[in-house]
């Protein structure tokens, strides 16, 4: 069964802080997902990275352009890249430059539930 799974990234207002993160929960395997990014400050471009319950980063996507909504799939006739997910997944979104105002980015996952 195919499912989908929306999380919302902020990056907090700050001087010096670029990166914003939140834990959520999916088992089975990602097959795309798409990424809406407001207009930025200090900025045009973000990276998604998504961790394992061990902080181990296993997929990084850079360049993610700003003002924006970017749907990458994951799966196609040519390349079958699995991305498993299951328990905790941290879904990290960094931006070059410190923001003036709290910035929410939205993550929107399809992905084979495996429950």
């Amino acid at each position: 069964m195919i499912a989908r799974h929306s999380v919302t990234v902020t990056i907090d207002v700050s001087e010096s802080t670029t990166v914003g993160e939140t834990d959520t929960n999916m088992n089975g395997v990602i097959l795309a997902y798409a990424i809406t990014v407001p207009a930025l400050a200090g900025t045009t471009t973000v990276t998604l990275n998504l961790e394992d319950p061990n902080d181990v980063e296993w997929y990084s996507k850079a360049s993610i352009a700003e003002g924006a909504t970017t749907v990458v799939t994951l799966q196609n006739t040519d390349c079958n890249l699995n991305l498993p997910v299951f328990g905790t997944t941290t879904v990290q979104v960094t931006a070059s430059g410190a923001q003036s105002e709290d910035q929410n980015i939205t993550v929107v996952f399809l992905y084979e539930d495996g429950s």
